[in-house]
């Protein structure tokens, strides 16, 4: 990061103020193949800082799918991403959640019922998402930087 160690650290503080109440849900974004940054900073996020307890929490979610309702069609995308990419597979490997797909094209694009169905499967999940995470390493670093 280029971040000077001072706004590193008013930035984590602030994160882990964010998520003083718990975490019900991370959503792993990507609109097409996972690449090796990505896969790197998702090992740090749950190895480093959150923990495996997270894993439980994440759904990788696979936008700009237009077949999103077609079940064949995203188990199809699933088994590429498999097969296709190893930062894929060390990123599905550990979550424990299906993926997720939606289609989200821009609003001038004109598919709004694409948009208002993925709107609403995104909004789902959230809604049925009501275990909460409270990472232990929030307190530690709230702890350390006060």
């Amino acid at each position: 990061t280029k971040l000077s160690d001072e706004e590193l650290y008013t930035r984590l503080s602030h994160a882990c103020h964010e998520c003083r109440e718990g975490i019900n849900a991370v959503y792993f974004v990507t609109g097409g193949r996972f690449t090796i940054p990505e896969a790197d900073a998702w090992d740090i996020l749950w190895q480093v800082l959150f923990g495996s307890e997270i894993l439980n929490f994440t759904t990788i979610v696979r936008t700009q799918f237009r077949k999103f309702r077609d079940a064949k069609a995203t188990e199809q995308d699933t088994e590429e991403m498999k097969t296709e990419s190893t930062a894929a597979l060390r990123i599905m490997h550990n979550v424990k959640n299906p993926i997720m797909y939606v289609d989200n094209p821009p609003a001038d694009y004109g598919a709004t019922q694409n948009r208002k169905d993925s709107r609403s499967i995104l909004l789902t999940h959230l809604v049925l998402s009501q275990k909460v995470f409270k990472p232990p390493v929030c307190n530690e670093v709230k702890q350390r930087i006060s």
